[in-house]
């Protein structure tokens, strides 16, 4: 019985944090404009844009317009993109082997 009601505690907390990070989310989506770094700037240039642009959209994949989406819908496509890159799946082995060794 303890162990439950210790689930259902952990579950509300994390629905309580979940909804104070999508509000604050929010709250900053309105405070500031969207910007991206001149080196992930580069680095989309070099290894990504030329299948994920507004020409191409390989995958209905679009990474030239992150400034223009509403924040869910950037934050659903940079995670999508982190566990492509995560899993290997992108860059395809052509790109990846001209990644810098940074």
């Amino acid at each position: 019985m303890k162990q439950v009601e210790n689930s259902c505690c952990q579950l509300l907390l994390a629905i309580l944090v979940l909804s104070v990070a999508v509000h604050v989310a929010s709250a900053a989506e309105k405070a500031s404009p969207f910007t991206i770094s001149p080196k992930v700037s580069e680095l989309l240039e070099s290894y990504c844009f030329s299948c994920h642009d507004a020409e191409s959209k390989e995958g209905d994949i679009r990474l030239d317009n992150l400034g223009a989406l509403a924040l869910k819908d950037r934050l659903d496509l940079l995670n999508k993109a982190q566990e492509q890159l995560f899993l290997k799946s992108m860059p395809p082995p052509c790109k990846a082997d001209c990644l810098p060794l940074r």
